[in-house]
This record gives C-alpha cells, sequence and structure tokens, in this order.
C-alpha cells in the first residue's frame, strides 16, 4: 500500500508541478514518466543517485520537451501525414528519458569527456 502511496503522491508532484509553471499537463506527466523509467531501468544504483537522476531528467525533460518533439517529428517526418505535428508531452517524455543516458554516455567515453572534442578536430598534434 505504502507503494501505491508514493505514487500518487509523486503523480500529485507532476500535477501541481504544471498547475504552478502554467505548463502543459502533458508537458510535466511526460517528463515524469520518462524520468520514472530511467529510475527503474537503473536498479544499480543507490536512493540518493535514483532520486539525483529523477530530478535531473524530470528537469530536463520538462526544459527540453519542445525540441524532443520537434526531433520526432523530423526523425517520423516521411511517416506522418503532412501537417501533423508531435505533442510536446511526447518530446517530454523522449528528452527526460535519454538526458540522463546520453550525459552517462559523454562521461564514461573513454575515461575523458573530452575525448570527443579532439576526434573532431582531426590528428593535429
Amino acid at each position: 500500500m505504502a507503494h501505491s502511496a508514493s505514487i500518487d503522491t509523486a503523480t500529485l508532484g507532476a500535477e501541481l508541478t504544471a498547475l504552478i509553471s502554467s505548463m502543459q499537463s502533458s508537458v510535466a506527466l511526460g517528463a515524469f514518466a520518462g524520468a520514472v523509467a530511467v529510475v527503474l531501468a537503473s536498479t544499480e544504483l543507490s536512493l540518493i543517485r535514483k532520486s539525483l537522476f529523477f530530478l535531473i531528467s524530470f528537469i530536463s525533460g520538462i526544459l527540453c520537451a519542445h525540441f524532443g518533439a520537434d526531433l520526432l517529428a523530423g526523425a517520423l517526418g516521411a511517416w506522418m501525414p503532412a501537417g501533423s505535428r508531435v505533442d510536446a508531452g511526447v518530446g517530454a517524455l523522449l528528452s527526460s528519458a535519454l538526458s540522463v543516458k546520453i550525459l552517462l554516455w559523454f562521461i564514461c567515453r573513454d575515461g575523458n569527456p573530452l575525448s570527443l572534442l579532439s576526434q573532431t578536430k582531426g590528428d593535429q598534434k
């Protein structure tokens, strides 16, 4: 029963965030769903790290909702009917689910996150 109450509390928090900041509720719920997916997929992390990942993922989902929707619309443009759009809530879901994974990939890349920049410059030494 406590698990159900915590989910209800978190959903209420997402709805209050949407209400207070006057954003679309679909964006808040999409970001919340993506953040929950990130936390559920990371089973080996401690509770503090899961909480931080949830917060980072939720905030980035809200901030990048329209970018994620535009990115998805561009990727699916050939299969979507003309004039149709991807909802910002779907973009928030995509953005929040991928933000932590992409960030961790950049950090763990060869132990040096800046190694990607040296690869774009070529072999100039």
